[in-house]
């Protein structure tokens, strides 16, 4: 596990991230249900085999964008 302990450390973190994240935005709601005020993450849906979960992730606002 890399420790990042240090304001410079941190600083060129940040800067490497802004070079390979082109776009950074995040859905108003979470499974539109949990309201998202802001993000700080990465993250991604990997079904799990649960269709109905799958369902419900076709139903999102993004999804339905996207697809």
């Amino acid at each position: 596990m890399i420790s990042v302990n240090s304001e410079n450390r941190i600083a060129e973190i940040e800067q490497q991230i802004s070079q390979i994240v082109v776009y950074n935005d995040f859905t108003p709601y979470f499974l539109n249900k949990f309201e998202i005020i802001n993000s700080c993450g990465i993250s991604i849906y990997v079904s799990s085999g649960d269709r109905q979960l799958d369902e419900t992730y076709k139903q999102l606002e993004w999804y339905i964008d996207c697809f």
